[in-house]
């Protein structure tokens, strides 16, 4: 397959139109979780566009207001990250939700429970934020017991929850190896960037030799690349927005490059 040669600022606008797109559906299908990852990454949008945060923003500060949206286990990451949303824009988390957020906390912070949404990556990094933010020592305490319990698995698992338990207070050391798995190079690369390790170019490497196993968008069915996760689209775009503009080239497939939306 066929490559051209594109930049580190190209390539992050072709991943904010793929964030656009998801956007756009989720407009026709509300899901708090993945609207959550998506003000993740439009916060760290360089080219202002504010109207696009606050009404993501907007949503899941009404949606945390209905009932509903407590009883489901799923939506504990994005009610705790409304929290650090709110921190993040000078807003007041005022105590009831405090509260009701530390209890499903409890009620959840089952290391025995196999299907804990604690025990997802792209879960435990919302938590964390918010109990951050909640700035309550014991809940950052039992959640940093918890965090390094579940600290094993692929590359990818060990770094999200190794940034989660640094949110929160902790510290693990992190032994980075070059596996040729987009999922695991994609998480790398953000922590490389995040962490601004010195040899985070040899990532970008890597994520240059596997991009074409990938796809931002969802296209059909009979195209076999990986479609990125809102959540690994986030990371990508955090990722390419702290890293340097122009200072390399990404090779791009032909197939990546001709996807329009």
């Amino acid at each position: 397959m066929s490559k051209c040669i594109i930049s580190f600022e190209q390539y992050r606008n072709k991943v904010k139109r793929a964030l656009l797109a998801r956007k756009s559906e989720l407009d026709q299908v509300w899901d708090p979780f993945v609207a959550s990852w998506l003000a993740y990454a439009f916060m760290y949008e360089q080219d202002a566009q504010p109207q696009l945060f606050q009404e993501l923003f907007q949503h899941l500060d009404t949606w945390s207001q209905e009932d509903s949206a407590w009883q489901f286990k799923r939506n504990i990451g994005p009610l705790f990250f409304l929290a650090w949303l709110r921190k993040q824009k000078n807003l007041p988390v005022n105590e009831t939700y405090i509260h009701k957020a530390l209890h499903l906390l409890q009620k959840t912070l089952n290391p025995d429970d196999k299907f804990s949404p604690l025990r997802a990556q792209d879960q435990i990094l919302l938590i964390a934020l918010g109990v951050s933010a909640i700035e309550q020592e014991e809940a950052n305490e039992r959640l940093r017991s918890f965090i390094s319990s579940q600290i094993k698995g692929t590359p990818a698992r060990r770094i999200i929850f190794s940034a989660a338990l640094k949110e929160v207070g902790g510290d693990y050391p992190l032994y980075l190896s070059e596996l040729p798995d987009i999922a695991n190079i994609i998480a790398i690369l953000w922590w490389s960037e995040r962490e601004n390790l010195p040899d985070k170019s040899k990532y970008w490497t890597q994520f240059a030799e596997n991009i074409d196993t990938i796809s931002l968008y969802r296209i059909d069915d009979f195209d076999t690349r990986r479609v990125l996760s809102d959540f690994e689209l986030a990371l990508l775009f955090e990722a390419l927005v702290r890293e340097t503009v122009n200072s390399v080239t990404i090779p791009l497939s032909r197939t990546e490059r001709n996807v329009t939306k």
